[in-house]
């Protein structure tokens, strides 16, 4: 007998074990069934108490002396079909909790050479797509050595790039996909999102930059990406 299909209604080996060596008994006292089943006898008592609650045993007195028998073995669709019913009745609930359970935001800041490197490598790290705007070449402007390792690795990594510079700005870059943005969007902050992180990375006066971590964040962000890339110039 296949006894996965037992396990996967919350059985246990052991309570298998007195399940099956009660039908083959038909009805024992805690003695047989603890010596057909090879439990030990300690255990015993715990099991039967646990397949009379699931409707699969049942106890009798007679003499005296207690004895347990097996249930029809068709009670195992009814206890199936109690479960079902009650686990049903619970997801309201859990979904109402699950809704009222806000998203942890995490934020973290860096400041200087070294942090804007930090947070930038992270790009590498994740290795996952990026998106970007408010692009004037900052990072070749400000840290060009840094900024030829970047590219490489994101090379290195097929990492894929999508980024809405500021017209006038000098790209060299074929391996990023570019679009363009009309002056008026200047501004001395680039935003890069990929996976669930935001950067935001500020220039001038001090090299700054935070990173945001939020699934529903970075989709609004990547939403307004979403628009700006289509009204940018190809």
């Amino acid at each position: 007998m296949d006894i996965n299909a037992l396990k996967r209604i919350g059985l246990s080996e052991s309570d298998i074990k007195v399940y099956t060596s009660l039908i083959k008994l038909g009805k024992a006292n805690v003695g047989l069934i603890a010596e057909a089943s090879g439990v030990h006898r300690t255990n015993i008592y715990s099991i039967l108490d646990k397949l009379k609650d699931m409707g699969l045993a049942s106890d009798v007195k007679e003499d005296g002396k207690r004895f347990f028998r097996i249930s029809d073995p068709s009670n195992l669709l009814n206890y199936i079909k109690e479960s079902e019913e009650a686990i049903k009745s619970l997801i309201p609930d859990l979904n109402n909790i699950k809704e009222s359970v806000k998203e942890k935001i995490e934020v973290e800041f860096f400041k200087g050479e070294k942090g804007m490197k930090s947070a930038m490598k992270d790009i590498i790290r994740t290795k996952r797509e990026v998106v970007g705007f408010g692009m004037t070449g900052q990072l070749r402007k400000y840290m060009p050595i840094f900024a030829i390792q970047w590219i490489r690795d994101i090379k290195h990594f097929k990492i894929k790039n999508k980024y809405i510079y500021v017209e006038g700005t000098a790209i060299d870059e074929p391996y990023f996909e570019v679009k363009l943005l009309s002056k008026e969007f200047s501004t001395p902050v680039g935003t890069q999102i990929y996976g669930d992180k935001i950067l935001i990375t500020i220039w001038e006066p001090t090299l700054t930059a935070i990173m945001i971590k939020s699934r529903e964040v970075a989709d609004n962000y990547k939403k307004h990406f979403e628009l700006l890339w289509k009204i940018a110039k190809s």
